[in-house]
C-alpha cells in the first residue's frame, strides 16, 4: 500500500486526534499533580503616580504597577514619596482573582487655624477654605502662606498673618494668635435716605 493512500485511511486521522487528546490530558494531569496554582493579580496605581512600591523588604519599582503571583499573594504593601505620607496596607488576594486599586497620596502636611471667637471666615491666599476651628490634613504644599481670618458680622475685625508650612510638621494658630478685635458700631441715619458717607476722601 502506497504511503499517499494510508494517509488518506480515515482510521488514520482518528488515531492522530487520540494521540493528541492523550498528550493533552497527560499535560493538564502533570499541571495539578505538580501543584501549579492560578495566578493572583495585583494592579496598583497612585494618584499622584511614581510612588515607590515596596513589597516586604523587597523594592518592586514605582505605580502603575502589575504585581502578579503563583497562588495566593499576601503581604504588606508600602507606597511611598517625597512630600507625601506613606501608605501601608496589609493585601491578601486568592489566587485566580485580580484586584485593582488606586490609592490617593495625602501631603505630608497639617495645618489647624483657631480664633477667638470661632466661626470665622479662613482665606488662604485669598481664597477661601472655610471657618474656624478648621483643620487641614494633606491639603497644602509645604510652603509660605498668607492666613487671613475675619468676622466681620458681630463686629469683629480681621487679623492676617504669614506663616511658613513645613513637611512632617503640625502647625496650629492658637485663638490667641487670632483673637480678633472688637470693632465700634455706627449708626447713620439721614433725611432723606440715600445720602453718601464720607470719611476722608474714602467712600463708606
Amino acid at each position: 500500500m502506497s504511503k499517499r493512500l494510508f494517509i488518506l485511511r480515515p482510521w488514520f486521522w482518528v488515531g492522530v486526534g487520540a494521540f493528541v487528546l492523550v498528550m493533552l490530558a497527560g499535560y493538564l494531569y502533570s499541571m495539578v499533580v505538580s501543584g501549579v496554582q492560578p495566578v493572583a493579580i495585583f494592579d496598583i496605581d497612585s494618584k499622584p503616580t511614581g510612588a515607590s512600591i515596596l513589597w516586604g523588604d523587597k523594592e518592586l519599582g514605582v505605580t502603575p504597577y502589575r504585581l502578579e503571583f503563583d497562588g495566593r499573594l499576601v503581604g504588606e504593601l508600602k507606597l511611598s514619596q517625597k512630600g507625601y505620607r506613606d501608605i501601608i496596607k496589609q493585601i491578601d488576594i486568592e489566587p485566580g482573582k485580580t484586584e485593582r486599586i488606586r490609592f490617593h497620596l495625602m501631603k505630608d502636611t497639617l495645618l489647624v487655624v483657631n480664633s477667638k471667637p470661632q466661626g470665622a471666615n479662613l482665606y488662604i491666599d485669598g481664597d477661601l477654605w472655610g471657618s474656624t476651628p478648621c483643620t487641614l490634613d494633606g491639603l497644602l504644599e509645604p510652603g509660605s502662606y498668607e492666613i487671613r481670618v475675619e468676622k466681620f458680622d458681630n463686629c469683629y475685625g480681621e487679623i492676617t498673618k504669614t506663616i511658613e508650612l513645613k513637611s512632617s510638621e503640625e502647625l496650629v494658630l492658637t485663638s490667641e494668635e487670632f483673637e480678633l478685635p472688637r470693632l465700634n458700631l455706627l449708626t447713620i441715619n439721614s433725611q432723606p435716605l440715600g445720602v453718601m458717607i464720607k470719611s476722608g476722601e474714602e467712600e463708606w
